[in-house]
């Protein structure tokens, strides 16, 4: 690119076939419809139907992603600070919820990768939808941050050194009803910070139960004077944290777990005035250890 027309299509012999396009230079942000399977940001609508991966460069722009109408499983695999892999596993429906990136056996969908992005940003559009960002097989820091208009997904599989933070997924609240963080080996630390405001339901996915290998799993209340309650499950190592504001606003933000071994919560104390910037929060605990790295306060934007 760019390309002088203004709809350009590239058609492939079929998502069986192993045809793939590769699309660099934007002229502005990009949009990726993996529905239609068509991409705006490098001169005029450029289709791709029929193809089986896709990979884009942009510059340190920003890449949105769009879902499809269906009850869309979109997976994101965070590969470097910049780059990063989508694509959607499945259209389960009927509330099913997935805890695996593999692509469905036989799948028609598009693979994307993505390099160079500055921020990424997935809509996942009409449906019930899920968003599932893979872990890695490192002792992951695993941000979760939940602000109403946005949900934000963060990676770091070497937490010491800030430099190896994976591209962060910024995801559309009014359009994600699950968000599920699939950790992988590791003994690994997922931060949840929560607001005073509408969200999906989370998922978090630990390794088995293992005294060796434990997961930590930290849910805070930045908003101040919630109700926090860990309700243990079964299996072990399983749960739900609920997370309610209910006499101030009648919110409720459900955190499920399952394979962590480790969990705490984080309740926050309410501002006195609007002019107070930020609640102080002091921890409960569930039988847990204080989750290393877990720090206050919001995430970079970029």
């Amino acid at each position: 690119g760019p390309f002088g027309w203004d709809t350009t299509t590239l058609l492939g012999g079929g998502p069986d076939q192993g045809d793939h396009v590769a699309l660099d230079s934007p002229v502005g942000d990009v949009v990726v419809d993996m529905d239609g399977d068509a991409i705006t940001g490098y001169g005029g609508t450029v289709l791709v139907p029929e193809i089986s991966t896709l990979e884009t460069s942009h510059g340190t722009g920003v890449l949105t992603l769009v879902g499809t109408d269906r009850d869309d499983a979109m997976c994101y695999d965070p590969l470097t600070p910049r780059d990063g892999r989508m694509h959607i596993i499945a259209s389960p429906g009927g509330g099913l919820l997935t805890d695996s990136c593999q692509p469905s056996p036989g799948t028609l969908d598009l693979t994307h990768t993505f390099v160079d992005v500055g921020r990424l940003v997935v809509d996942p559009g009409a449906g019930a939808d899920q968003v599932l960002v893979n872990g890695t097989v490192n002792d992951d820091a695993v941000i979760v941050e939940s602000t109403g208009e946005e949900v934000v997904v963060q990676v770091n599989p070497s937490p010491a050194d800030t430099s190896t933070v994976r591209l962060p997924v910024h995801m559309v609240t009014s359009t994600t009803e699950n968000v599920i963080v699939a950790n992988d080996n590791g003994v690994d630390d997922i931060d949840v910070r929560l607001y005073e405001a509408v969200a999906p339901v989370f998922t978090i996915h630990g390794e088995a139960p293992d005294a060796r290998k434990g997961d930590r799993l930290a849910v805070r209340d930045l908003s101040g004077g919630a109700n926090m309650n860990d309700i243990h499950g079964d299996p072990q190592a399983s749960g739900t944290v609920v997370t309610d504001w209910k006499r101030f606003s009648g919110i409720e933000v459900h955190v499920n777990y399952t394979g962590v071994e480790n969990v705490r919560l984080y309740k926050g104390h309410r501002p006195k005035s609007s002019t107070t910037s930020e609640p102080t929060s002091e921890p409960t605990n569930n039988g847990g250890n204080t989750p290393q790295g877990a720090a206050t306060g919001h995430l970079d934007p970029g």
